[in-house]
């Protein structure tokens, strides 16, 4: 961990250690809702109490139609005809995004990543998409469950007034990223367009608003460390 995580670890625990047993229950039911570094604070406290944590449900229903070949469905690859969509951090959003998109009726499969350890790359559940299917669930996750902001006003689509960069990723590297924004705090524009091109940009941009830039650098370089060199 690096030392503002650290920080953060140790006053989550600090926290959870005031808080009784029946609490620290309570929170376990619903620790789809908080974020990695508090659910492993929380495991630590239900462990130094003898506390038996509760079974992980399943995220939800099958994709509608995805492939004749169910053997794809199943991989942990990207395979050349797909694009990783979004890195989820909980179940309970997960389920929200499964929802919708078997409402929209758009194909996808869930691929469950494992944590790398505490430098490495976090864990998460990655909803994969069709190529062409990228817009149509972005369209619509954005607007089911407010994933992939646009900016705010009546010139949207125009130049990006007070939103600067914090960097361009490779799509998967950048799904990391944005969860990592998200569960601080901050909001994020993804771009993944390329003027002229006609479909998604193999990288992707991502801005914050100009007054937060800093804070939100501090984010993307303690990511930046746990990413694999591309």
């Amino acid at each position: 961990m690096n030392m503002e995580t650290d920080a953060q670890y140790k006053q989550l625990c600090e926290t959870y250690a005031e808080k009784s047993d029946g609490e620290l229950l309570d929170l376990d039911e619903r620790r789809e809702d908080l974020t990695e570094l508090a659910q492993e604070a929380l495991a630590k406290a239900m462990k130094d109490r003898g506390l038996e944590a509760a079974k992980q449900e399943e995220v939800g229903p099958a994709a509608p139609g995805w492939s004749e070949d169910e053997d794809s469905r199943d991989s942990l690859e990207i395979g050349e005809d797909e694009e990783p969509l979004y890195l989820f951090g909980d179940g309970l959003q997960a389920r929200a995004a499964v929802g919708a998109m078997v409402d929209g009726e758009i194909a996808y499969r869930i691929i469950e990543r494992p944590s790398e350890g505490p430098y490495g790359r976090p864990g998460g559940l990655l909803m994969v998409v069709k190529a062409e299917d990228v817009v149509e669930a972005q369209t619509l996750l954005r607007a089911k469950i407010g994933l992939f902001p646009l900016p705010e006003g009546d010139d949207a689509f125009e130049e990006l007034v007070g939103w600067e960069p914090v960097g361009e990723f490779a799509k998967e590297d950048g799904l990391v990223v944005a969860r990592a924004l998200a569960d601080n705090g901050f909001s994020y524009i993804w771009d993944d367009y390329e003027e002229g091109s006609v479909g998604p940009d193999p990288n992707v941009q991502i801005s914050v608003r100009a007054e937060r830039v800093k804070k939100a650098l501090k984010v993307v370089e303690a990511v930046a460390d746990g990413l694999p060199e591309r």
